[in-house]
């Protein structure tokens, strides 16, 4: 007779330094295995689902005989370029990524790096650890000129962000689109197509 944990799901997380949070809440239903680049072939074996949580590795390709009876692999980024192989593309194996979790994170980081250049954020920094008081000028980013490369979900995002604070966005993309939607504040950006010729612009913050 099979024991319970026979017929649970089997599920390979390949991780790195750190190891994704909340997974315990599976475990019932799941017999969890966490897997390094090193130790992922012998993980694979018999197993279902692999998480690549360490979304930058290429281990499966190496591990990939080992795979037995997978039947799932979910990548912890936006993008599967890097994880494809011709093995894995013709295989019945369903690849699925995390589109969508990341738009509003690195949106904020970029808004943020901007007024970080803009108002001089290190310097302030720096000041205030030598408690040092300097009055300085700073530079105002609305009605300033950026450009997004990539108008996919998170280029859209970046864009909107942008735009709520008043800033110019033209975006540069794959494929010509005169005019993008972007949901949230009205408006658009306008894109051209990115070839090996284009020649990609920015206007600089003005210091």
């Amino acid at each position: 007779m099979a024991s319970p944990s026979d017929s649970r799901m089997k599920l390979v997380v390949l991780h790195a330094e750190n190891r994704p949070n909340g997974l315990e809440a599976i475990e019932d239903i799941a017999d969890i295995r966490y897997a390094t680049a090193q130790t992922l072939g012998d993980a694979l074996v018999g197993a279902d689902v692999l998480l690549m949580w360490d979304f930058f590795s290429d281990a499966l390709k190496d591990a990939w005989p080992h795979a037995d009876s997978l039947k799932w692999v979910h990548i912890a980024a936006a993008g599967v370029d890097s994880l494809l192989f011709d093995e894995l593309i013709d295989s019945d194996v369903v690849v699925t990524n995390s589109r969508g979790i990341f738009d509003r994170p690195i949106a904020e980081f970029v808004l943020a790096s901007i007024l970080a250049f803009a108002k001089d954020i290190p310097t302030s920094l720096r000041l205030q650890q030598q408690r040092q008081w300097k009055h300085r000028e700073t530079e105002l980013i609305a009605d300033t000129d950026v450009l997004v490369i990539g108008t996919g979900a998170i280029g859209r995002e970046i864009a909107r962000l942008l735009r709520a604070v008043g800033m110019n966005v033209s975006g540069v993309g794959r494929r010509a689109a005169p005019r993008i939607p972007i949901s949230g504040r009205s408006g658009s950006v306008t894109t051209c197509p990115a070839t090996s010729a284009t020649p990609i612009m920015s206007s600089p913050l003005r210091r």
